[in-house]
Protein backbone atom coordinates (compact mmCIF):
# COMPACT_ATOMS: atom_id res chain seq x y z
CA UNK A 1 0.00 0.00 0.00
CA UNK A 2 2.76 2.50 0.83
CA UNK A 3 4.43 1.69 -2.29
CA UNK A 4 1.46 2.34 -4.24
CA UNK A 5 1.13 5.88 -2.17
CA UNK A 6 4.31 6.50 -3.03
CA UNK A 7 4.16 6.04 -6.83
CA UNK A 8 1.16 7.96 -7.40
CA UNK A 9 2.56 10.91 -5.53
CA UNK A 10 5.54 10.62 -7.63
CA UNK A 11 2.84 10.05 -10.70
CA UNK A 12 1.17 13.53 -9.37
CA UNK A 13 4.56 15.51 -9.43
CA UNK A 14 5.39 15.19 -13.06
CA UNK A 15 2.45 15.75 -14.06
CA UNK A 16 2.72 19.17 -12.23
CA UNK A 17 5.89 19.77 -14.17
CA UNK A 18 4.29 19.11 -16.96
CA UNK A 19 1.57 21.56 -16.42
CA UNK A 20 4.11 24.27 -15.44
CA UNK A 21 6.27 23.69 -18.45
CA UNK A 22 3.09 24.28 -20.95
CA UNK A 23 2.20 27.02 -19.06
CA UNK A 24 -0.49 25.90 -17.14
CA UNK A 25 -1.11 26.84 -13.84
CA UNK A 26 1.33 26.33 -10.60
CA UNK A 27 1.26 23.06 -8.26
CA UNK A 28 1.96 22.59 -5.12
CA UNK A 29 4.28 19.47 -5.00
CA UNK A 30 3.05 16.62 -3.41
CA UNK A 31 5.36 14.89 -0.69
CA UNK A 32 5.90 11.13 -0.43
CA UNK A 33 4.25 9.20 2.36
CA UNK A 34 5.78 9.28 5.78
CA UNK A 35 7.11 5.97 7.30
CA UNK A 36 5.14 4.46 10.10
CA UNK A 37 5.81 6.07 13.30
CA UNK A 38 6.28 4.02 16.74
CA UNK A 39 3.75 4.92 19.10
CA UNK A 40 5.52 6.09 22.60
CA UNK A 41 5.68 2.64 24.02
CA UNK A 42 8.87 2.23 26.31
CA UNK A 43 10.88 -0.98 26.34
CA UNK A 44 13.01 -2.17 28.73
CA UNK A 45 16.04 -4.03 28.14
CA UNK A 46 18.66 -6.01 30.35
CA UNK A 47 22.47 -6.41 29.35
CA UNK A 48 25.72 -7.92 30.46
CA UNK A 49 27.13 -4.75 30.89
CA UNK A 50 25.53 -5.16 34.46
CA UNK A 51 22.68 -2.47 33.66
CA UNK A 52 19.12 -2.65 33.04
CA UNK A 53 17.46 0.74 30.65
CA UNK A 54 14.04 1.97 29.86
CA UNK A 55 14.08 3.38 26.29
CA UNK A 56 11.70 5.38 24.33
CA UNK A 57 10.51 3.38 21.72
CA UNK A 58 9.52 6.22 19.60
CA UNK A 59 12.39 8.58 19.81
CA UNK A 60 15.17 5.99 20.82
CA UNK A 61 16.23 8.39 23.81
CA UNK A 62 17.22 6.70 26.95
CA UNK A 63 13.85 7.38 29.61
CA UNK A 64 15.94 5.78 32.85
CA UNK A 65 19.34 3.48 33.25
CA UNK A 66 18.85 1.26 36.01
CA UNK A 67 22.20 0.76 38.03
CA UNK A 68 23.41 -1.21 40.93
CA UNK A 69 23.72 -5.11 39.51
CA UNK A 70 27.41 -5.88 40.16
CA UNK A 71 26.52 -9.04 37.45
CA UNK A 72 25.31 -9.42 33.57
CA UNK A 73 21.84 -8.87 33.95
CA UNK A 74 20.16 -11.32 32.02
CA UNK A 75 16.31 -10.49 32.01
CA UNK A 76 13.98 -7.37 32.65
CA UNK A 77 10.14 -6.89 32.78
CA UNK A 78 7.58 -4.62 33.08
CA UNK A 79 4.94 -5.14 36.03
CA UNK A 80 1.61 -5.14 34.81
CA UNK A 81 0.59 -2.01 35.26
CA UNK A 82 3.89 -0.66 33.26
CA UNK A 83 5.37 1.44 36.94
CA UNK A 84 7.72 -0.97 38.03
CA UNK A 85 10.72 -3.26 35.96
CA UNK A 86 12.00 -6.11 37.57
CA UNK A 87 15.89 -7.16 36.93
CA UNK A 88 17.56 -10.77 37.69
CA UNK A 89 21.58 -10.89 37.52
CA UNK A 90 24.43 -13.26 37.78
CA UNK A 91 24.56 -11.50 41.19
CA UNK A 92 22.17 -13.30 43.32
CA UNK A 93 20.10 -10.92 43.19
CA UNK A 94 16.99 -9.28 41.83
CA UNK A 95 16.09 -6.11 41.59
CA UNK A 96 12.53 -4.20 41.87
CA UNK A 97 13.19 -0.41 40.40
CA UNK A 98 11.01 2.28 39.38
CA UNK A 99 10.53 2.54 35.62
CA UNK A 100 10.49 6.38 34.99
CA UNK A 101 13.16 7.17 37.10
CA UNK A 102 15.64 4.41 37.69
CA UNK A 103 15.01 4.32 41.72
CA UNK A 104 16.12 1.34 42.66
CA UNK A 105 12.63 0.13 44.79
CA UNK A 106 13.85 -3.04 46.50
CA UNK A 107 16.58 -5.86 46.46
CA UNK A 108 15.47 -9.16 46.70
CA UNK A 109 18.38 -11.86 47.95
CA UNK A 110 18.42 -14.96 49.53
CA UNK A 111 19.55 -17.16 46.16
CA UNK A 112 22.80 -18.10 46.66
CA UNK A 113 23.63 -18.64 43.20
CA UNK A 114 23.13 -16.51 39.84
CA UNK A 115 19.17 -15.90 39.38
CA UNK A 116 18.49 -16.28 35.55
CA UNK A 117 15.01 -15.20 35.52
CA UNK A 118 12.13 -13.28 37.63
CA UNK A 119 8.71 -12.56 36.37
CA UNK A 120 5.43 -10.16 38.18
CA UNK A 121 2.25 -12.07 39.41
CA UNK A 122 -0.93 -11.00 36.99
CA UNK A 123 -1.80 -8.53 40.06
CA UNK A 124 1.78 -7.49 40.28
CA UNK A 125 2.04 -7.84 43.47
CA UNK A 126 4.74 -10.56 44.09
CA UNK A 127 7.65 -11.77 42.02
CA UNK A 128 8.87 -15.30 41.18
CA UNK A 129 12.47 -15.86 40.59
CA UNK A 130 14.73 -18.65 39.53
CA UNK A 131 18.24 -19.18 40.84
CA UNK A 132 21.46 -21.63 40.00
CA UNK A 133 20.71 -22.65 42.92
CA UNK A 134 17.98 -24.76 42.16
CA UNK A 135 15.67 -23.05 43.51
CA UNK A 136 12.58 -20.74 42.75
CA UNK A 137 11.07 -17.78 45.47
CA UNK A 138 8.43 -15.77 45.72
CA UNK A 139 8.81 -12.54 46.81
CA UNK A 140 6.71 -9.01 48.23
CA UNK A 141 7.09 -6.74 44.85
CA UNK A 142 6.76 -3.92 46.75
CA UNK A 143 9.23 -4.83 50.06
CA UNK A 144 11.33 -7.01 48.36
CA UNK A 145 10.95 -9.72 51.45
CA UNK A 146 11.29 -13.30 50.33
CA UNK A 147 7.98 -14.66 51.40
CA UNK A 148 8.08 -18.38 49.93
CA UNK A 149 11.01 -20.99 49.22
CA UNK A 150 10.08 -23.74 46.14
CA UNK A 151 12.35 -26.64 45.64
CA UNK A 152 15.60 -27.48 47.53
CA UNK A 153 18.70 -25.22 47.80
CA UNK A 154 22.01 -26.67 46.30
CA UNK A 155 23.96 -24.16 46.15
CA UNK A 156 26.86 -26.74 44.24
CA UNK A 157 24.81 -26.73 41.12
CA UNK A 158 24.52 -24.03 38.53
CA UNK A 159 28.05 -24.13 36.82
CA UNK A 160 27.28 -23.45 33.32
CA UNK A 161 23.35 -24.33 32.66
CA UNK A 162 20.25 -23.31 34.87
CA UNK A 163 18.95 -25.83 36.81
CA UNK A 164 15.43 -24.75 37.14
CA UNK A 165 12.92 -23.53 34.27
CA UNK A 166 11.75 -19.99 34.99
CA UNK A 167 8.66 -19.62 37.03
CA UNK A 168 5.22 -19.59 34.99
CA UNK A 169 1.68 -18.20 37.37
CA UNK A 170 -1.34 -19.21 36.51
CA UNK A 171 -3.53 -16.68 35.20
CA UNK A 172 -5.28 -16.21 38.57
CA UNK A 173 -1.70 -15.91 40.39
CA UNK A 174 -2.63 -18.81 42.85
CA UNK A 175 -0.02 -21.08 41.56
CA UNK A 176 3.56 -21.33 39.91
CA UNK A 177 4.95 -24.14 37.92
CA UNK A 178 8.47 -24.86 37.63
CA UNK A 179 10.64 -27.50 36.30
CA UNK A 180 14.18 -28.97 36.92
CA UNK A 181 16.06 -28.72 33.86
CA UNK A 182 18.12 -31.88 34.72
CA UNK A 183 16.72 -33.53 36.74
CA UNK A 184 13.20 -32.76 36.80
CA UNK A 185 10.39 -33.53 37.49
CA UNK A 186 8.00 -30.63 36.99
CA UNK A 187 6.12 -29.23 39.74
CA UNK A 188 2.90 -27.45 40.37
CA UNK A 189 3.22 -25.52 43.39
CA UNK A 190 -0.05 -24.26 45.71
CA UNK A 191 1.19 -20.05 46.94
CA UNK A 192 -1.19 -20.07 49.65
CA UNK A 193 0.87 -23.25 51.47
CA UNK A 194 3.99 -23.80 49.43
CA UNK A 195 3.61 -27.52 48.81
CA UNK A 196 3.71 -28.91 45.45
CA UNK A 197 0.26 -30.23 45.01
CA UNK A 198 1.11 -32.26 41.09
CA UNK A 199 4.14 -33.09 39.31
CA UNK A 200 4.81 -34.73 36.04
CA UNK A 201 7.33 -36.35 35.04
CA UNK A 202 8.18 -37.97 31.26
CA UNK A 203 10.20 -40.47 30.03
CA UNK A 204 13.02 -37.41 29.01
CA UNK A 205 14.88 -36.01 32.00
CA UNK A 206 15.39 -32.48 30.22
CA UNK A 207 13.02 -29.90 30.34
CA UNK A 208 13.51 -26.39 29.29
CA UNK A 209 9.77 -24.49 29.73
CA UNK A 210 7.21 -25.26 31.65
CA UNK A 211 4.39 -22.85 31.04
CA UNK A 212 0.21 -22.16 31.70
CA UNK A 213 -1.82 -21.55 28.97
CA UNK A 214 -3.89 -18.39 29.22
CA UNK A 215 -6.73 -19.90 29.78
CA UNK A 216 -5.46 -21.69 33.42
CA UNK A 217 -6.07 -25.01 32.64
CA UNK A 218 -3.05 -26.57 30.78
CA UNK A 219 0.56 -26.63 31.01
CA UNK A 220 2.96 -26.97 27.69
CA UNK A 221 6.24 -28.15 28.49
CA UNK A 222 9.52 -28.17 26.58
CA UNK A 223 12.31 -30.99 26.67
CA UNK A 224 15.20 -29.86 25.32
CA UNK A 225 18.54 -27.58 24.19
CA UNK A 226 20.76 -27.59 21.01
CA UNK A 227 22.48 -31.30 20.87
CA UNK A 228 22.35 -31.45 24.73
CA UNK A 229 22.86 -35.04 26.68
CA UNK A 230 19.48 -36.49 27.72
CA UNK A 231 17.85 -33.07 25.11
CA UNK A 232 14.36 -34.43 24.32
CA UNK A 233 12.47 -33.32 20.74
CA UNK A 234 9.28 -33.34 21.70
CA UNK A 235 6.90 -31.01 23.75
CA UNK A 236 4.09 -31.81 25.95
CA UNK A 237 0.75 -30.51 27.04
CA UNK A 238 -0.39 -31.05 30.76
CA UNK A 239 -3.29 -31.01 32.63
CA UNK A 240 -2.27 -30.72 36.11
CA UNK A 241 -5.87 -31.37 37.40
CA UNK A 242 -5.72 -34.72 36.48
CA UNK A 243 -2.05 -35.81 36.25
CA UNK A 244 -2.75 -36.45 32.26
CA UNK A 245 -0.50 -35.83 29.07
CA UNK A 246 -2.88 -34.19 26.86
CA UNK A 247 -0.62 -34.29 23.97
CA UNK A 248 3.04 -35.11 22.76
CA UNK A 249 4.53 -33.07 19.79
CA UNK A 250 6.65 -34.66 17.75
CA UNK A 251 8.55 -33.63 14.82
CA UNK A 252 11.52 -32.09 15.65
CA UNK A 253 14.62 -33.34 14.85
CA UNK A 254 16.53 -31.28 17.47
CA UNK A 255 16.05 -30.41 21.09
CA UNK A 256 12.59 -28.08 21.69
CA UNK A 257 14.20 -25.09 23.58
CA UNK A 258 10.81 -23.33 23.85
CA UNK A 259 7.24 -23.86 24.06
CA UNK A 260 4.18 -21.10 24.15
CA UNK A 261 0.25 -21.58 23.91
CA UNK A 262 -1.48 -18.72 21.58
CA UNK A 263 -3.59 -16.17 23.17
CA UNK A 264 -6.83 -18.74 23.10
CA UNK A 265 -5.15 -21.40 24.15
CA UNK A 266 -5.85 -23.83 21.30
CA UNK A 267 -2.67 -23.89 19.55
CA UNK A 268 1.26 -23.91 20.80
CA UNK A 269 4.40 -22.89 18.74
CA UNK A 270 7.64 -24.77 19.31
CA UNK A 271 11.11 -23.30 18.76
CA UNK A 272 13.57 -25.82 18.14
CA UNK A 273 17.32 -26.23 17.57
CA UNK A 274 16.53 -27.71 14.13
CA UNK A 275 16.27 -24.20 13.14
CA UNK A 276 12.80 -24.04 12.52
CA UNK A 277 9.43 -23.88 14.60
CA UNK A 278 6.30 -25.39 14.65
CA UNK A 279 2.29 -24.53 14.88
CA UNK A 280 0.37 -27.39 16.66
CA UNK A 281 -3.62 -28.12 17.37
CA UNK A 282 -3.15 -27.88 21.38
CA UNK A 283 -5.80 -30.96 22.12
CA UNK A 284 -4.77 -33.58 19.57
CA UNK A 285 -0.90 -32.58 18.08
CA UNK A 286 -2.21 -32.06 15.05
CA UNK A 287 0.51 -29.99 12.95
CA UNK A 288 -0.62 -26.71 11.28
CA UNK A 289 2.27 -25.19 10.14
CA UNK A 290 6.51 -25.50 10.01
CA UNK A 291 8.09 -22.27 10.39
CA UNK A 292 11.27 -22.98 7.80
CA UNK A 293 13.77 -20.32 6.99
CA UNK A 294 16.09 -19.96 9.77
CA UNK A 295 19.62 -20.54 9.64
CA UNK A 296 20.65 -21.67 13.48
CA UNK A 297 18.82 -22.26 16.36
CA UNK A 298 15.16 -20.88 17.29
CA UNK A 299 15.70 -19.83 20.37
CA UNK A 300 12.18 -18.39 21.08
CA UNK A 301 8.54 -18.12 19.34
CA UNK A 302 5.32 -16.36 20.39
CA UNK A 303 2.28 -15.77 19.61
CA UNK A 304 1.06 -11.75 18.40
CA UNK A 305 -1.65 -10.60 20.36
CA UNK A 306 -4.27 -11.34 18.35
CA UNK A 307 -2.88 -14.89 17.82
CA UNK A 308 -2.40 -14.28 13.78
CA UNK A 309 1.30 -14.06 13.91
CA UNK A 310 4.43 -15.13 15.16
CA UNK A 311 7.78 -14.19 16.09
CA UNK A 312 10.85 -16.32 16.37
CA UNK A 313 14.29 -15.08 17.35
CA UNK A 314 17.46 -17.14 16.21
CA UNK A 315 21.39 -17.45 16.27
CA UNK A 316 21.60 -16.69 12.72
CA UNK A 317 21.22 -13.10 13.72
CA UNK A 318 17.35 -12.71 12.41
CA UNK A 319 14.39 -12.72 13.57
CA UNK A 320 11.30 -13.39 11.65
CA UNK A 321 7.60 -12.75 11.43
CA UNK A 322 5.44 -15.69 10.43
CA UNK A 323 1.53 -15.80 9.81
CA UNK A 324 0.62 -18.77 12.48
CA UNK A 325 -2.20 -20.43 10.38
CA UNK A 326 -0.45 -21.43 7.16
CA UNK A 327 3.88 -21.17 8.18
CA UNK A 328 4.17 -18.08 5.65
CA UNK A 329 6.93 -15.68 6.00
CA UNK A 330 5.64 -12.34 6.27
CA UNK A 331 8.69 -10.31 7.14
CA UNK A 332 12.08 -10.73 8.16
CA UNK A 333 14.36 -8.61 10.69
CA UNK A 334 17.37 -8.13 9.55
CA UNK A 335 20.44 -6.31 10.92
CA UNK A 336 21.73 -7.25 13.84
CA UNK A 337 24.75 -8.49 13.61
CA UNK A 338 24.80 -11.01 16.42
CA UNK A 339 22.45 -13.66 17.81
CA UNK A 340 18.91 -12.68 18.44
CA UNK A 341 18.20 -13.49 21.74
CA UNK A 342 14.57 -12.64 22.23
CA UNK A 343 11.92 -11.27 19.89
CA UNK A 344 8.36 -10.06 21.33
CA UNK A 345 5.32 -7.86 20.04
CA UNK A 346 4.22 -4.99 21.10
CA UNK A 347 0.55 -4.98 22.98
CA UNK A 348 -0.90 -4.12 19.72
CA UNK A 349 0.58 -6.78 17.34
CA UNK A 350 2.00 -3.88 15.04
CA UNK A 351 5.54 -3.35 16.04
CA UNK A 352 8.56 -6.00 17.44
CA UNK A 353 11.78 -5.43 19.39
CA UNK A 354 14.71 -7.51 19.27
CA UNK A 355 17.37 -8.07 21.31
CA UNK A 356 21.23 -9.10 20.28
CA UNK A 357 24.48 -9.94 21.43
CA UNK A 358 25.23 -6.99 19.11
CA UNK A 359 24.60 -4.58 22.10
CA UNK A 360 21.74 -3.25 20.76
CA UNK A 361 17.90 -3.40 20.66
CA UNK A 362 16.21 -2.46 17.97
CA UNK A 363 11.94 -1.58 17.22
CA UNK A 364 10.77 -2.83 14.06
CA UNK A 365 7.70 -2.66 11.68
CA UNK A 366 6.32 -5.98 11.95
CA UNK A 367 3.94 -6.07 8.45
CA UNK A 368 7.22 -4.96 6.55
CA UNK A 369 10.43 -5.83 8.61
CA UNK A 370 11.48 -1.89 8.09
CA UNK A 371 13.98 -1.39 11.13
CA UNK A 372 12.01 2.03 13.15
CA UNK A 373 14.39 2.34 16.00
CA UNK A 374 17.70 1.64 17.50
CA UNK A 375 18.36 1.12 20.85
CA UNK A 376 22.30 1.83 21.62
CA UNK A 377 23.55 2.69 24.49
CA UNK A 378 24.62 -1.03 26.02
CA UNK A 379 28.41 -1.71 26.37
CA UNK A 380 27.58 -5.62 25.93
CA UNK A 381 25.47 -8.14 24.51
CA UNK A 382 21.69 -7.19 25.19
CA UNK A 383 20.06 -10.67 27.09
CA UNK A 384 16.28 -9.39 26.82
CA UNK A 385 14.04 -6.26 25.26
CA UNK A 386 10.22 -5.91 25.91
CA UNK A 387 7.73 -3.38 25.57
CA UNK A 388 5.94 -1.95 28.28
CA UNK A 389 1.85 -2.84 28.76
CA UNK A 390 0.84 0.69 28.22
CA UNK A 391 1.84 3.33 25.54
CA UNK A 392 3.57 6.31 27.92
Amino acid sequence: MKAHLLKLSVGLLAVAVLLSACGGASTTPVEAVAPAQVPHWWVVTASSDNTARVWDAASGETVAMLQGHTGPVLTAAFSPDGKWVVTSSNDQTARVWEAATGRSVAVLSGHLNGVIDAVFSPDGKLIASRGLDTTARIYDAATGEDVLLLGTVNPDVGHGYAPITTPSFSPDGKFVVTAGEQLGPVSLWDLATGEAVAEYAPTTRAFNTARFSPNGQFIVIATGWAGGLGSGKSAYVWEPQTGETITEFAGHSDGVIDAAFSPDSQWVVTASADHTAQVWEAATGKAIAVLSGHTGNVYSAVFSPDGKWIVTASSDNTARVWEAATGKVVSVLQGHTGFVQSATFSPDGKFVVTASRDNTARVWDAATGTMLTELSGHEAAVNEAVFSPDQK
